[in-house]
């Protein structure tokens, strides 16, 4: 299980979230618990565009491991990607609040950034476009 989750890792650095989606699915399906591929598919289901899919993941995986930061991140991630600045909001805040956020400093610059055009846009709903226009992976 531990081998597929780490030919899964390879296959998201290098943008292959189907191939990558599909090996995890295969490594849950041994241990539908295993936090680290509960992650790792949900970052693959944001690179698909699968934001819904990919908040299903984060939050199981936020429920095996309450301490863990990268579900949070994950799940603003996936909530900025649904246009939802509201929820995002929440889990970046979530996120940088948490000590594992200094050990990611470029998740974190991502989190603030999105939080400062927040503010500075003054209203949840304005930062929709600001979401869309963000998001590498904007469902369309």
């Amino acid at each position: 299980i531990r081998a597929l989750y780490m030919e899964s890792v390879e296959l998201l650095k290098t943008k292959k979230f189907d191939k990558a989606s599909k090996i995890l699915n295969r490594a849950l399906q041994i241990d539908p618990n295993y936090f680290l591929a509960l992650v790792a598919r949900g970052g693959a289901n944001i690179g698909l565009g699968k934001f819904t899919y990919a908040i299903n993941d984060y939050e199981k995986a936020l429920q095996l491991n309450p301490q863990s930061a990268s579900p949070l991140f994950g799940l603003g991630e996936a909530y900025r990607g649904l246009g939802d600045p509201g929820k995002a909001k929440v889990y970046y805040s979530r996120y940088l609040t948490s000590d594992q956020a200094k050990e990611t400093p470029e998740l974190s610059d991502s989190a603030r950034r999105f939080l400062a055009a927040l503010e500075k846009s003054g209203a949840d709903d304005a930062a929709a476009g600001i979401i869309k226009n963000q998001s590498p992976n904007s469902q369309k």
